[in-house]
């Protein structure tokens, strides 16, 4: 049985939920670690009243489950932004450049009018 990350559930996995009206409510749960499927049926039931309703989904976890590897993302992340920083740093040298060019091309231009 899994339960809400949320901890609202109790031991019997059950919980709260349709409590605030025209929203959208979710529950995230995480499979237990090491559990393998490639194809599975994930239920959910839930009950109205005297009525109990269930829903299905096809899921999927091949490698042990594991989608999300943090460490690998936090690297990605930081090589990501060493590059965009090279990027932003670059193209403030080009901007420099450029208005020195036309700071240059100003003096010239005044220097041109001073002397006709």
């Amino acid at each position: 049985m899994l339960h809400p990350l949320d901890k609202t559930s109790s031991k019997e996995g059950l919980f709260p939920c349709g409590r605030v009206k025209d929203e959208i409510e979710q529950k995230t749960v995480i499979f237990p670690a090491g559990y393998k499927c490639d194809h599975c049926i994930f239920q959910l039931s839930w009950k109205v009243k005297d009525k109990y309703y269930y829903t299905c989904s096809d899921v999927s976890l091949p490698n042990n489950g594991v989608y999300f590897d943090a460490d690998t993302y936090l690297q990605e992340s930081i090589s990501n932004l060493a590059l965009i920083f090279k990027l932003v740093k670059r193209s403030l040298a080009l901007l420099i450049q450029l208005l020195s060019a036309i700071g240059l091309v100003l003096i010239g231009y005044q220097v041109y009018k001073y002397w006709l």
